[in-house]
């Protein structure tokens, strides 16, 4: 490499190999219109010759690259390291953003210059004065890169592909190909190139495939030869040995660990349709439901024969919901367990009732103008108790919405109301054999004088009925009424005799 820049990797445990070449005398300019047309169908804004090319070979190659001014980088050192404790950096997107000491960076000898695997930093963007550029070619742990997205809320192209992992050795394919339309495009010439691995290359994978036990997984007799065809188009090196097959994995397949894996591929290529239909072979068994199962069944039945239609919602959702539902007094129910590593920052915390989900699939057929909603949703919710783990219970929920039944010419559905609620937990009530009692009551989303308290026999409260509040209808955009009820079902069927909560809960399988 050129000898006035030093690469040095401080954390090579979240960062097995780095790379980088120095091309000098480029000009900066406009790409080509064919550079410009792939670069657009990809979906990503034409920027520059430069920028443009190294995000070509991610495209083509999968391998993201990035290109660093020369002349930016403070004491021509280049440092691969976590952050220091608030380090601040100015990516890409102009905006400020405060680092931990958990995210990689790729610094000078004096700041971060890039979030590593991420986004670049603003100090160092190519410009229409760069002349001479280093190009960095990278291999980033994965779960690290997940990390720097989430803590940062900041994804990006290279951080898509570098979290799911990629193969070290493409590495320098990628910059060979850049630095190829370096030269084309922008009229530079290079000066070699440092590759700094840390670590020992891990050894190659070598696995034994059985074609008797492809037969016996798969039910499809494929030859041997033709199985080492096709693991051969796949990049495997594959020899005999015996009956069996010796597969020597090639580096870009990191999902290829096992036998099983290979007769997976074995068995793609051939043709999943090649394999044929066979009863299951059954040894001896005996099946049926547990009561308390057979109880929930029945409840679903009960419920899609009054002409609801079951939904399934997710278990997480945002934070913000309870403020939708204007849930007050009821911490627990306010305040749901938060998730330690979200997907997403509307899907941070365990629901604690059902209503939320009902409401939001409500909203959604209400954005395609289908305002009449008829639905159910039998499902855990998740109660804070101060200890490692959430105490969970198996609540059904349901949400009529708009005018009830089907209209037709010689009459019109009927407007929902509260009655058409209680009426309906009654048709459920009566199917599990059990009792409600309905007790005055108030709870902030529901419509005041038109709600009540449900229950059981043994006088404790397990669910709550009434009409939707005009101001919960208007957060989630619904215009017409709508009518909601949720029942703890686990301690309906126990005061039922359908068995102790604690029994149920050990028996259901979700």
């Amino acid at each position: 490499m050129d000898e006035d820049i030093a690469i040095e990797v401080l954390d090579p445990d979240l960062c097995p190999r780095y790379a980088g070449r120095v091309i000098r005398g480029v000009t900066i300019g406009e790409s080509p219109l064919w550079m410009k047309a792939r670069i657009s169908h990809a979906g990503m804004r034409p920027i520059s010759n430069v920028v443009d090319a190294t995000n070509y070979v991610l495209w083509a190659l999968g391998q993201p690259l990035h290109a660093f001014d020369l002349h930016t980088i403070v004491g021509s050192r280049i440092i691969v390291r976590r952050a220091y404790p608030g380090e601040e950096l100015t990516t890409l997107d102009n905006e400020r953003r405060v680092l931990s000491d958990d995210i990689l960076v790729i610094a000078d000898a004096e700041r971060a210059s890039v979030v590593a695997g991420v986004m670049g930093g603003l100090d160092s963007e190519i410009t229409q004065s760069t002349t001479d550029i280093l190009l960095e070619g990278a291999n980033f742990s994965g779960p690290s890169i997940m990390r720097t997205e989430s803590a940062l809320g900041l994804r990006s192209e290279a951080s898509t592909r570098y979290e799911k992992g990629l193969d070290p050795e493409m590495i320098p394919l990628a910059l060979d190909m850049a630095c190829k339309l370096f030269v084309e495009l922008c009229g530079g010439h290079g000066l070699g190139g440092d590759d700094r691995r840390p670590h020992r290359p891990k050894p190659q994978i070598v696995l034994k495939l059985r074609p008797a036990r492809v037969e016996h997984i798969v039910g499809l007799r494929v030859a041997t030869e033709d199985m080492a065809d096709i693991l051969r188009r796949l990049g495997c090196a594959v020899a005999e040995s015996g009956s069996d097959l010796t597969v020597a994995v090639p580096s870009f397949r990191a999902d290829l660990e096992r036998e099983i894996d290979l007769i997976e591929e074995v068995t793609r290529i051939h043709g999943f349709d090649q394999i044929p239909s066979t009863l299951p072979a059954r040894r001896s068994g005996h099946g049926g439901l547990h009561p308390a199962q057979a109880a929930l069944r029945r409840a679903e039945d009960l419920l899609v024969g009054a002409g609801l239609f079951q939904v399934i919602t997710y278990s997480f959702g945002d934070e913000k919901w309870p403020r939708s539902l204007a849930i007050g007094g009821r911490r627990w129910r306010r305040d749901g367990v938060r998730l330690s590593n979200p997907l997403s920052a509307d899907q941070s915390i365990m629901r604690t009732m059902l209503l939320p989900g009902l409401l939001a699939t409500a909203q959604r057929n209400a954005a395609v103008r289908e305002e009449r909603a008829a639905i159910f949703e039998m499902g855990r919710v998740f109660k804070p108790s101060g200890a490692e783990l959430p105490d969970e219970m198996t609540h059904v929920g349901l949400l009529v919405t708009g005018e009830w039944g089907e209209p037709s010419w010689l009459r019109s559905g009927v407007n929902v109301d509260y009655f058409l609620a209680k009426g309906l937990l009654e048709r459920l009530r009566a199917g599990l054999g059990s009792a409600l009692e309905y007790v005055p009551g108030a709870e902030p989303f529901l419509h005041p004088g038109k709600c009540a308290e449900l229950h059981d026999s043994n006088g404790r409260a397990i669910g709550w009925v009434g009409e939707v509040h005009p101001l919960v209808l208007q957060a989630y955009d619904l215009r017409a009424p709508a009518v909601a009820a949720e029942v703890d079902v686990e301690l309906l069927l126990e005061a039922s005799g359908g068995g102790r909560r604690s029994a149920i809960c050990s028996r259901i399988r979700w």
